[in-house]
């Protein structure tokens, strides 16, 4: 018998909660499972990718380079060698690798899990709008991961292969630095991009007036940066390669938000 969600309790809804929760876990660690397996390949033909020369996105940078004939500005032209440093190294790096695939392959479940939480509470005429969101989030979810991996990660490991704060240094790149930097901003970038679903949901709940967009402004860049810091390396390229589509995608989201929900109910109001 279906519960209405109108008459549970505090408990109830928190063992919901719970039981939504768990399919997250249980999904995560499914995906980890079947990536670990996986482990070598998607080293081999997924994280150090990038940094090859053959890759696409250098590939492009390096055609244009020639159509241009300005070559300064190739990038992950030369051999870039990982090094283990530590004896538990590989061992580490392969469960690493095992649970960011895994948290970004089952991100669909997660964010329907999510969505499914709320789904009672909604009213059928709701439904409808949410079952778009679901799917505008995981689309959004998507796009930033692609976005990272093919824009910011080859442009980041160029940067920081070929920084040289003296000629009497050689840059040896530690494996397990790489993997963790690489997928966590990766992994960070779809998250950031959920953005345009929160500012919509806030100004379709009356959260969100002209008047706080406005003011507020000044407080969510702020909020942008120092979250693209987070999952970026420590250089101020990466940072802006993060924050700036982030501001971008906030901006549209304002937009839309003020177009649809937001100017809408300020008529009703009038």
């Amino acid at each position: 018998m279906k519960v209405d969600p109108n008459q549970m309790t505090f408990l109830e809804h928190i063992q919901d909660l719970r039981r939504q929760l768990i399919k997250i876990i249980v999904g995560v660690l499914i995906a980890s499972i079947i990536t670990f397996i996986y482990g070598s390949t998607i080293l081999d033909y997924v994280i150090f990718l990038p940094k090859e020369p053959e890759f696409i996105t250098n590939r492009l940078v390096a055609n244009l380079a020639d159509l241009l004939s300005f070559p300064d500005i190739k990038i992950n032209q030369n051999v870039l060698k990982i090094t283990n440093f530590d004896l538990a190294g590989q061992f580490n790096t392969h469960i690493s690798i095992a649970i960011y695939a895994g948290i970004i392959i089952s991100s669909p479940n997660s964010i329907y899990q999510i969505w499914s939480f709320f789904k009672p509470a909604l009213h059928q005429s709701e439904k409808k709008a949410s079952r778009e969101t679901f799917l505008s989030s995981v689309s959004l979810f998507i796009l930033g991961v692609l976005f990272a991996y093919f824009i910011i990660t080859p442009l980041t490991i160029h940067f920081f292969y070929n920084y040289s704060v003296s000629q009497l240094l050689t840059n040896q790149i530690k494996l397990t630095s790489f993997v963790h930097s690489i997928s966590w901003m990766i992994m960070g970038t779809g998250i950031l991009f959920q953005l345009p679903i929160i500012i919509l949901t806030l100004a379709k709940h009356g959260l969100l007036t002209s008047k706080n967009i406005n003011s507020q402004r000044r407080y969510v860049i702020i909020i942008i940066f120092i979250i693209s810091a987070i999952i970026t390396p420590p250089d101020i390229i990466s940072l802006l390669l993060v924050a700036f589509p982030i501001y971008i995608l906030y901006e549209i989201s304002i937009l839309v938000a003020n177009k649809k929900y937001i100017t809408a109910k300020t008529k009703i109001k009038k």
